[in-house]
């Protein structure tokens, strides 16, 4: 997300997206403002809006560096091992502050069109592309099914790990996290014998 000019300063860069990121945590979206970034990152307002031309940008930019760090691509070897290492990473970042940014982003970009543009841009496909390489993967190793909707299966982890995450928080646990694997591995396994129907959408 670089954008072209003048080369960033690589210390003022961190402590802008540092600075976002506790900013949202402490005041939420509305409240952010690009001032309190610059004041908080010791760096003049001018900087900030030279990289970044809107708040949208700059807090999908440092939602989704934050988020790089906590939801890893996972490459075990197997389907469920993968599986698990993705449920049990998005486990960590739902727990996380980080998580509770996001929930809240998530809800304010229903308002927001630029928000939800550039969050679905960037957030949501940096999702989608781990869950797409992890089943891809799969599929080659024959384990996982080739009528599989990955963004389905995806959204249905994320979804119930998010929910469980609001609604109950002591219950990610690794028993959660085992079980929320199995599931899933069922639902999108191989299996010439029979076993679950696919998680594939409806035609209509």
């Amino acid at each position: 997300m670089t954008r072209p000019g003048r080369p960033r300063s690589a210390a003022s860069h961190r402590a802008i997206l540092d600075a976002t990121i506790d900013l949202l945590s402490e005041v939420g979206y509305p409240a952010l403002t690009i001032e309190a970034v610059a004041a908080r990152a010791h760096v003049g307002k001018g900087t900030v809006y030279r990289w970044w031309p809107s708040k949208a940008e700059l807090v999908v930019e440092a939602v989704h560096d934050a988020a790089l760090g906590m939801v890893t691509e996972p490459d075990t070897g197997s389907l469920r091992g993968d599986t698990r290492e993705l449920v049990a990473g998005l486990v960590t970042l739902a727990r996380s502050p980080l998580g509770r940014v996001l929930e809240a982003l998530s809800a304010e970009a229903d308002r927001n069109p630029q928000l939800r543009e550039t969050f679905d841009s960037v957030v949501l496909a940096r999702r989608q592309q781990v869950a797409t390489h992890l089943f891809e993967r799969a599929r080659r190793r024959g384990e996982a099914r080739g009528d599989l909707d990955i963004a389905l299966v995806c959204d249905l982890a994320v979804a119930t790990v998010f929910h469980r995450a609001r609604m109950d928080p002591d219950a990610l646990d690794a028993g959660f996290v085992d079980h929320l694997t199995q599931l899933l591995v069922a639902g999108v396994s191989c299996d010439p014998v029979g076993g679950p129907e696919p998680l594939t959408r409806s035609a209509g």
